[in-house]
């Protein structure tokens, strides 16, 4: 991505008002952003801003472009269901 297209998306004012639920999407996310390649950006349920917001944001923006869903997660507790929804498939692998 060209630094110019980076800086662009940076300064975009993200907001999560209007987040909706749409029936395709994963369980447990809502979309924020859909994009014409069939790509779009998810926040889990619950997701809260913090100081990284908009590099996450930026980060997902460019791999959605691409036609890739990307689903950006806040911190769940590693005992909570959410934790076990969205890193279950890691148990029992050298990433668990």
């Amino acid at each position: 991505m060209a630094s110019s297209n980076v800086k662009e998306a940076v300064a975009q004012s993200f907001s999560l008002a209007g987040v909706e639920p749409v029936s395709a999407l994963s369980e447990g996310f809502l979309l924020y952003k859909a994009f014409g390649s069939d790509g779009r950006v998810e926040l889990m349920n619950g997701y809260a801003k913090k100081s990284d917001h908009k590099d996450l944001i930026t980060i997902a923006r460019y791999w959605a472009e691409q036609g890739k869903v990307v689903q950006v997660t806040t911190n769940p507790h590693f005992k909570s269901a959410a934790y076990k929804q969205v890193f279950g498939a890691l148990n029992g692998t050298i990433y668990e």
